[in-house]
């Protein structure tokens, strides 16, 4: 009995030495740090971002197909990431070429917004059609968490209007918003602990390469599509602006990428004043226009009640009123119509369709 205990006990002195060479190999493999904050990563991605991927698939239709684009993104993210701990950072010319994949399948899903525009679950595409720039944190320095964070107040700015229709509805979609407005205070948590003042390059291993990005890939395999068409102009004369203020913006943002780190040298700072989806305009305005557009929100101020609102080939226009208390009334405007001859002239009228 005792040759037998000596003989387990140097069995597992055998083993435990074997343990500390083996963990020694995979710090080196995974370049230290670099390796904890792509596993980091993934803890995100078994998290917040898988299920919001389940919600996305129980609710189905549109939802589910942006659902698998986004997968692609946080795909290409995880690519470059894994990049970026292995690899010291590039010249700007190579890093364009390595944020291409993430770009490209960043603006599928915002063409997909907008190729989808009469959908039923429009709030929804356009909740994470605003927001998913953020994934463009990696090319933001020296603030990227702010950066996320913006987007993330973008978005719930549809989030809203999603669980106001479906709070009494369908939990799912409650359930949805929960789970997607999640990822982006996660991603906040992880940029803060892992790249605050901008993405980490591994300090030792070889300068990154183009050769390290992987091609974008679109549903089936093919070639990613072009870009979609460009959202329908909103022409709102010294009125205050619609939900979409910020989608040109970062539209623009995205389609100059390959700018590497110079990205955001032309960008301008927009105090929290100017913030659009967070505060509605509230001086004096006399007119307001609203052509072409399918879905917005205008704000009127106490001083405004009184503007006339011109609305022509529109859909899904509501105008908000003050109230008592600071809040606002949502009111929709007419889109049916019923003209009849008088004798002397037609005479037109807004309908209303029975609920």
């Amino acid at each position: 009995m005792a040759e037998l205990a000596s003989l387990v006990q140097r069995l597992e002195v055998a083993v435990s030495r074997l343990e500390a060479v083996s963990g020694a190999g995979v710090a080196s493999a995974g370049s230290g740090a670099g390796a904890v904050f792509v596993e980091a990563y993934n803890s995100l991605l078994s998290g917040p971002v898988e299920e919001y991927l389940s919600l996305s698939q129980q609710i189905g239709g549109d939802v589910q197909k942006q659902a698998e684009m986004m997968k692609r993104v946080f795909s290409c993210q995880k690519q470059f990431l894994i990049t970026a701990s292995s690899s010291q950072k590039p010249s700007d010319a190579v890093l364009s070429t390595l944020l291409a994949p993430l770009s490209s399948v960043i603006q599928q899903v915002q063409s997909f917004r907008e190729q989808n525009r009469s959908s039923t679950f429009f709030n929804h595409l356009s909740a994470v059609s605003e927001s998913v720039p953020a994934l463009g944190w990696v090319a933001i320095a020296p603030k990227p968490g702010p950066y996320v964070k913006e987007m993330q107040d973008a978005a719930m700015f549809y989030t809203n209007r999603v669980l106001k229709d479906y709070k009494e509805k369908d939990k799912k979609h409650v359930d949805w918003v929960k789970s997607y407005l999640s990822i982006w205070t996660e991603l906040q948590n992880y940029i803060k602990q892992h790249h605050t003042t901008g993405l980490c390059w591994s300090k030792t291993g070889p300068v990154a390469s183009g050769s390290s990005a992987a091609p974008a890939r679109s549903a089936g395999g093919a070639p990613p599509p072009p870009p979609g068409p460009p959202p329908p102009q909103v022409d709102l004369d010294q009125s205050p602006a619609a939900g979409d203020s910020g989608a040109t913006s970062r539209n623009a943002l995205f389609a100059s990428i390959n700018k590497g780190s110079d990205i955001t040298k032309g960008l301008k700072h927009v105090s929290d004043d100017q913030k659009t989806h967070k505060n509605p305009v509230m001086g004096k305005v006399p007119t307001i226009s609203i052509n072409k557009t399918d879905g917005c929100h205008v704000y009127l101020s106490a001083a405004s009640l009184d503007c006339e609102i011109v609305s022509a080939k529109s859909s899904e226009m509501n105008v908000l009123v003050p109230g008592a208390g600071g809040d606002f009334t949502e009111l929709p405007v007419p889109e049916q119509f019923k003209t009849v001859w008088d004798g002397k002239k037609l005479v037109t009228t807004a309908t209303e369709i029975a609920g």
